[in-house]
């Protein structure tokens, strides 16, 4: 059985949950504290899209959304998403969208199948899409999705 990437980290990131969000406190203190330019730009960005003042837009950035738990301040940067996140969490073909916008952008366009053979695409899509701190711990969480999606066990090398 063939498993795209992103059927993978839907089971990884939310157990294919739609509407699931996280928030970030310790992201939504820094945006509060010491914004940059760059990452005022995004909470204009949100503010606009969404009607809301900084506080809420900063909330909305610091908040991982949806079945791929894409950062608010990424969707709106990265993926260069248009749509509230209410309307992006009810629209699956929107988050497929928006999770390929980012593993393009961030250069990360791998298959699963490359994740399995090559370590070093399998350490870089890590570090890119959950960041460099325990890339042990999230390939085993991906192993384990692969699994439960009924694709054969995973037998590539360790990080």
């Amino acid at each position: 059985m063939t498993l795209n990437l992103a059927a993978v980290i839907a089971q990884v990131e939310s157990d294919v949950r739609d509407i699931s969000p996280r928030f970030e406190p310790t992201l939504y203190y820094e945006l509060a504290a010491d914004p940059t330019p760059e990452r005022g730009k995004i909470i204009g960005v949100i503010g606009t899209i969404h009607f809301c003042n900084q506080t809420t837009a900063r909330m909305i950035a610091a908040t991982s959304w949806g079945r791929y738990q894409l950062l608010g301040e990424n969707l709106y940067s990265v993926c260069q998403c248009s749509v509230d996140v209410f309307t992006l969490v009810n629209e699956p073909l929107e988050q497929n969208a928006m999770f390929e916008n980012f593993v393009q952008a961030r250069g990360i366009g791998f298959t699963i199948e490359d994740l399995i053979m090559d370590s070093a695409k399998r350490q870089l899509f890590i570090e890119k899409y959950n960041g460099p701190d325990n890339i042990q711990a999230y390939w085993t969480k991906i192993q384990e999705a692969v699994k439960a999606l009924g694709g054969h066990t995973v037998v590539g090398e360790s990080t």
